[in-house]
């Protein structure tokens, strides 16, 4: 099967659903005699943070044994972690499962689609045993307390002795920083050095918004752990493979926030997060 290249008119349509525009549902579905597939998926997407799960999974299962015209398999990974969870949510496991052992034996037929298959069978066990497939693939949703914690004035030091080309409180020091604190620190410093990195505006990985999530969760702070999911929603981080990724589909994988996605009220926050064009996403 060979990849699917995407004219930018095509692409141009996407970014237009991607910020939600008027209309711009409509404009994908133009494109459908061409590339119904990606199309498709686009759809599903937008079903999916519109809370419509069984519309949304009938999409995809029409999509499921053409992922392969995506160039980047995280697509296909991400979609499917969504099947999963809706089946799961709809009580459709016995018919999704069916529909993964038809897609596994057209894979095995093929050559090298090992990891592939490795991951069918990771969203087969979840559909036999209720668990999420965030949780199989990524264990926990908890913040790793460190065993031994050291202070934030030993963390300081050690980053000084380490890293002397870095300016101490340049954007490169919070970050280098906040990564230690986190990993070696106490988890009250961890966060206050996050805190500290959102006020100065400082640029973000997902791993950085994800681990802040955990730490406000750990000290109960519920509604701030809230608004860095909508952060992240908002950075459009989850845009990494293909403009056909319209929402930020990368939730279903990771157990901190894919729960998000489960409750009405955080997944209308989440959608609404996603579809702000902040400028940060480059168009190509």
């Amino acid at each position: 099967m060979n990849v699917v290249k995407l004219p930018k008119n095509f692409r141009t349509a996407c970014y237009d659903v991607m910020d939600d525009k008027e209309g711009s549902l409509e404009a994908i579905e133009k494109f459908s005699g061409k590339f119904p597939h990606q199309v498709a998926a686009v759809l599903a997407e937008a079903d999916y943070f519109d809370g419509n799960f069984s519309d949304a999974l009938d999409r995809d299962i029409t999509v499921l044994p053409w992922f392969d015209e995506w160039h980047y398999s995280n697509v296909k990974d991400e979609h499917m972690a969504a099947m999963t969870t809706a089946a799961i949510v709809l009580n459709r496991q016995s018919e999704l499962i069916d529909i993964f052992e038809e897609e596994k034996i057209r894979l095995q037929g093929e050559n090298g689609n090992g990891p592939k298959i490795f991951f069918l069978d990771a969203m087969i066990e979840c559909l036999n045993t209720g668990v999420m497939p965030c949780n199989r693939i990524r264990g926990d949703a908890k913040f790793k307390e460190a065993v031994d914690p050291k202070s934030k004035e030993e963390l300081i030091k050690e980053v000084k002795l380490k890293n002397k080309k870095i300016e101490e409180g340049s954007v490169a020091w919070r970050t280098k920083l906040f990564t230690i604190c986190r990993l070696q620190g106490y988890p009250q410093d961890a966060l206050e050095i996050f805190e500290d990195r959102m006020k100065c505006k400082d640029e973000m990985s997902e791993l950085d918004y994800i681990e802040a999530i955990k730490l406000y969760r750990l000290f109960e702070k519920y509604d701030e752990a809230m608004k860095i999911v909508e952060e992240l929603a908002t950075s459009r981080l989850w845009v990494v493979a293909s403009a056909t990724q319209v929402r930020p589909m990368s939730f279903f994988l990771e157990p901190v926030l894919c729960p998000y996605l489960l409750e009405s009220d955080s997944l209308s926050r989440i959608r609404k997060a996603s579809i702000i064009d902040n400028g940060s996403l480059i168009r190509k």
